[in-house]
């Protein structure tokens, strides 16, 4: 029974993987995960938890990334055909902290959602 359910994740993997290839995603899931862990400076064995589907963000395909350490809650939006990381943010105990180019970018309390009016984002891109 093992064996049998193992072989059907391993298909499950393989066919998440060709599909991915399939749209034009040169990452897969694992990979995503590395480079979000990578980025947030963490390894595998330190994370409780963690979770990685694909996800659309300003027109283009991204892997939203989360994962717990800790009690810290990180969200990090890995592009799927680059592998380039958009942002992470860190909440622990309603707090916040934004991350862009590996530097934080500010931490706020209760959030109501809105990226925007929580961060000056004139400041961080280009908006043309």
């Amino acid at each position: 029974m093992k064996k049998t359910a193992a072989a059907i994740f391993a298909l499950m993997i393989l066919m998440f993987s060709l599909s991915a290839l399939a749209l034009g995603h040169k990452l897969t899931t694992e990979e995503a995960k590395q480079k979000a862990l990578a980025y947030a400076g963490l390894e595998e064995k330190d994370v409780q938890c963690s979770r990685a589907y694909l996800d659309w963000e300003d027109g283009r395909r991204v892997f939203e990334v989360e994962f717990y350490v800790n009690g810290i809650e990180y969200d990090v939006d890995v592009d799927a055909e680059t592998g380039v990381i958009s942002h992470m943010t860190k909440d622990c105990n309603g707090r916040t902290e934004l991350f862009t180019d590996g530097v934080s970018r500010g931490t706020f309390s209760d959030w109501d959602g809105d990226w925007e009016d929580a961060f000056d984002f004139e400041d961080l891109y280009d908006w043309d």
